[in-house]
């Protein structure tokens, strides 16, 4: 990890301890730098999901109306629609028509998968041989009783 990485992990630990203290209070204010990397949708779709992952935002809790969330970042309306468009179709929120949408990140389903591809293809990059990745397997099955 380089140190401009470092930094943006550290904004966005006190942007999210903030949100948290602001939520208690019921003023909550959301704060987003956008980092112009990806879309900015995709960018406010990833910090909700961050929220959620983190218990800020609690299964059966209800997001920011659209409108809100698109006044409180400065951006268009749409722009937050197709995030939480995305939240959606990623299974954390389930968007009501003229409701709103609602966590639904942890609720009666299993946890999130990682893509095992991805995973394996990681370790293998990492200098990691087949024949250890199994023995590691074997030994952390072995040990469960499984």
């Amino acid at each position: 990890m380089n140190i401009h990485s470092a930094i943006i992990q550290l904004d966005q630990i006190i942007q999210i301890t903030q949100f948290a203290m602001f939520e208690e209070r019921g003023n909550a204010t959301m704060q987003l730098n956008f980092s112009g990397k990806q879309d900015v949708y995709l960018e406010i779709a990833e910090r909700f999901k961050e929220y959620i992952r983190l218990g800020v935002y609690k299964n059966g809790d209800k997001l920011p109306s659209v409108r809100d969330a698109a006044g409180e970042l400065g951006v268009n309306p749409n722009t937050i629609a197709r995030a939480y468009a995305t939240l959606e179709a990623d299974g954390f929120v389930c968007a009501l028509p003229k409701k709103g949408a609602f966590v639904t990140y942890g609720s009666n389903r299993e946890k999130e998968q990682p893509d095992k591809k991805s995973v394996i293809a990681a370790l293998r990059d990492m200098g990691i041989e087949k024949q250890t990745l199994i023995d590691w397997i074997e030994e952390v099955y072995g040990d469960a009783g499984n």
